[in-house]
């Protein structure tokens, strides 16, 4: 096996194991937090973050994943690189946060919800000097060190949860516990990152144009798409109360855990596809085949059994006065599958310096989503985000792969999709006859009888291990 397949094994094996730490620290927190808080305040505090990160992701403007392409490139340009994206992104946070806090005193908001956003805004400042550093880890194939860094910081913000929970130190407290878990994560990443590489602060404002000219087509396409993913709880707020914004925030905050485990996937993957496009290499097919069917092999099972349990697991995160919160999720889950072919393709685009085309797709999505939005939630209210979000994302995966069939001259072939669809149909039909039997029985149980359904069938590429030696 060579090097870099034991790199990309392990970062992906660590990653694994921290994302399944993250989500159970993520999963008892909404549990603690929907209960302590309850569906009015939980919506509060879930639309302060909502909208400091709609304005946070102007704060990177695409710097991070072209600082992993460069610094992949040219790994001697490494600490020039980084001590000025650094320098960058704080300047960048330090105005972005401002202007979100002025923008809030013009939008229906209470001021208990400005004050919050505010508060965020501390979080985001740590969060963007944090992810600065974590550049190297992703380029150097150490997103072991980056895994540690966030599981800390979720660990920390999970502490501060139950305290201030315990001693009912109120809304505020609350919002301040995301602040105290980013500065931990910071901590965390400052000491891993400064074994590889010095730590500064750089003002090259000659690197610093090169990197905003350079980041910013790719910038303005992620923040078109995070936009557009993140808009509908904005939009929400504006239209109906805070409890609805509440019920639709834990319903999308389940699918963002979900969606975080393709992540860990994509983040190994990135840096060779930007290596084998930039030096035309052959094995560029196969490992972005091989990734294609890891993806849909997982986002498949999830979107069945998420429509299945979601009542269970609704009750079990928000309690009874969330309930319908499950309808919801039922039609955000079928975004999973889409979400995770887009993010591969959304890469290969990256990674083939046409970022352009990202853009545009994204521009269309964001105007197909608010549209219809404004159109529909006066009326229909958080269903109708919901069911335009899924909407969006089918669209999307169909527009992106047009162009990358265009681009890449060949398309992932889709010979292994019906019998991932007939081993999750076995999973279904398993789950759907204990519906009423516990979550903790049910999710492992689905996720065992799905995976040895899908070997029985032939789901599963044996020589998927192979393919991915091939393209190392």
């Amino acid at each position: 096996m060579s090097t870099a397949t034991r790199k990309i094994a392990l970062n992906t094996g660590v990653q694994v194991i921290g994302k399944i730490a993250v989500t159970l620290v993520a999963a008892i927190s909404v549990i603690i937090l929907t209960r302590y808080l309850g569906a009015t305040d939980y919506g509060k505090f879930n639309l302060a973050i909502s909208y400091l990160s709609l304005f946070s992701i102007f704060a990177d403007v695409g710097l991070f994943t072209i600082v992993v392409r460069e610094i992949s490139k040219e790994p001697k340009k490494t600490e020039e690189i980084l001590g000025n994206v650094m320098t960058l992104r704080l300047a960048l946070a330090v105005v972005v946060i401002l202007l979100a806090g002025i923008i809030s005193l013009f939008l229906p908001y209470t001021p208990d919800v400005r004050y919050a956003i505010l508060i965020v805004g501390v979080s985001v400042l740590f969060g963007l000097v944090n992810s600065s550093m974590v550049t190297v880890f992703q380029a150097r194939l150490r997103m072991d060190y980056a895994v540690i860094s966030d599981t800390v910081g979720r660990i920390v913000a999970f502490l501060a949860v139950v305290t201030v929970a315990w001693l009912n130190l109120g809304f505020y407290a609350i919002v301040w516990t995301a602040a105290i878990g980013a500065f931990a994560s910071l901590l965390v990443t400052y000491y891993f990152a400064r074994k590889m590489v010095r730590i500064r602060f750089l003002r090259d404002y000659k690197v610093h144009k090169t990197l905003l000219l350079t980041a910013l087509p790719l910038g303005l396409a992620v923040a078109i798409n995070q936009i557009y993913f993140r808009a509908d709880i904005f939009l929400l707020s504006l239209f109906r109360p805070y409890s609805e914004v509440g019920m639709y925030a834990l319903a999308a905050k389940l699918l963002e855990i979900i969606l975080s485990f393709a992540g860990f996937f994509q983040n190994s993957v990135f840096p060779l596809i930007s290596r084998y496009v930039a030096n035309s290499d052959a094995r560029l097919k196969s490992t972005f085949q091989t990734s294609f069917d890891v993806l849909v092999a997982a986002g498949i099972p999830l979107t069945v059994g998420g429509v299945i349990l979601a009542p269970a697991i609704i009750r079990l995160a928000g309690g009874a006065q969330f309930a319908e919160s499950a309808g919801l999720f039922q039609v955000l889950i079928f975004a999973i599958t889409f979400a995770f072919i887009t993010g591969l393709f959304s890469y290969g685009l990256i990674a083939k310096e046409k970022i352009s085309v990202l853009l545009w797709l994204n521009l269309g999505a964001l105007a197909f989503n608010v549209v219809l939005n404004v159109i529909f939630i006066p009326i229909y209210g958080a269903m109708a985000s919901a069911v335009i979000t899924s909407l969006s994302e089918g669209l999307i995966v169909i527009a992106i792969s047009i162009f990358a069939r265009h681009l890449f001259g060949y398309y992932p072939s889709f010979s292994r999709v019906p019998r991932i669809l007939l081993a999750a149909a076995v999973m279904g039909v398993f789950l759907w006859a204990l519906r009423d039997w516990t979550v903790f029985f049910l999710v492992p149980a689905g996720a065992l009888l799905y995976a040895g359904a899908l070997y029985l069938v032939k789901g599963i590429d044996m020589s998927v291990v192979a393919k991915l030696r091939k393209s190392t």
